[in-house]
């Protein structure tokens, strides 16, 4: 549904901050370049070109409105809201224990042990080592209850926590804090929208219709002689752009998903127009990117 609207429609001198939303449909990637049906030898089939494989991994990081095949499939563009969060996060596991023999590893590696393989035979041999002294008791005291505590753990948990209960030690559990992943930027946008003329009453109405429409997938149907859906559609990305004076400023963000839409009509009364149109009309929008940042999309201004 490729339509352009805007709010406010009425005295836009006083909003040159603005925010564009813009959907925008990809080329679905053609199910033969991997030869379905046919071999890609042979006709029938198509062989896999350096284009349609960076078709099908994305090319590029990603696809922007103007690309080769992208088509715009209509914009909404409103005032700036008052507020603009951007919240960046990555995630760490803090309670990773390495144990003991990992606990090695790490030591014989950052000591420049020549190989994986080396460092990890190092570390279980030395282990091994430890454990057999200090069950043996040649390390005497707190070492051989160690020791101990270490061997009836490998019995089972029960007998391990008794053993540990009276022994008064524990296993060292090596506990590091490792990045796991950066986690995926979401954002949330809050519009009030009250109509000054029957014209931003018919454009709020289309704006809302936009924002739905392109929220929802579109089904993949059966055939004349079959019944039911057999599948969806992705809903289109969105583009969305920060302005002033119609020039990007400051914030970037990556191509995004609609994940979220509310409408909330007549909430500073229960009045309407004399044409039927609400009074006012506040809409939430809640935005998920297509994929997590990485240093490179800091660096480039996202």
């Amino acid at each position: 549904m490729a339509g352009y609207y805007q709010y406010p429609i009425e005295h836009q001198d006083d909003f040159l901050g603005t925010i564009s939303f813009e959907a925008i449909i990809e080329p679905p990637i053609d199910v033969n370049i991997f030869g379905i049906g046919g071999n890609p030898n042979r006709e029938g089939g198509t062989i896999i070109t350096q284009d349609t494989l960076e078709q099908f991994t994305g090319g590029d990081r990603f696809t922007r409105s103007g690309e080769k095949g992208v088509i715009p499939d209509g914009r909404v563009t409103l005032y700036m809201p008052r507020a603009l969060q951007i919240q960046d996060g990555v995630t760490y596991d803090n309670n990773f224990n390495l144990g003991l023999i990992g606990a090695g590893v790490e030591n014989a590696l950052s000591r420049g042990a020549s190989s994986l393989a080396s460092a990890a035979a190092n570390a279980t041999g030395g282990a091994i080592e430890s454990f057999v002294s200090s069950f043996l008791g040649t390390s005497g005291g707190d070492l051989a209850r160690l020791g101990a505590v270490r061997m009836a753990e490998a019995i089972n948990t029960e007998v391990g926590g008794a053993v540990r209960s009276v022994a008064r030690v524990v296993p060292n559990p090596n506990t590091r804090t490792l990045f796991r992943g950066v986690a995926m930027r979401q954002f949330a946008f809050d519009f009030t929208l009250i109509p000054n003329s029957i014209r931003e009453g018919q454009e709020i109405q289309n704006i809302i219709r936009f924002f739905r429409t392109q929220m929802y997938p579109e089904d993949i149907g059966g055939t004349a002689t079959t019944q039911g859906i057999f599948g969806l559609k992705f809903p289109n990305k969105f583009e969305i752009k920060v302005l002033y004076r119609e020039k990007e400023v400051g914030i970037r963000f990556l191509p995004c998903y609609l994940t979220g839409f509310s409408a909330t009509y007549n909430q500073q009364g229960g009045a309407m127009h004399k044409d039927g149109k609400w009074n006012d009309v506040n809409i939430q929008l809640s935005f998920t990117e297509t994929r997590t940042l990485v240093k490179q999309d800091i660096q480039a201004g996202y």
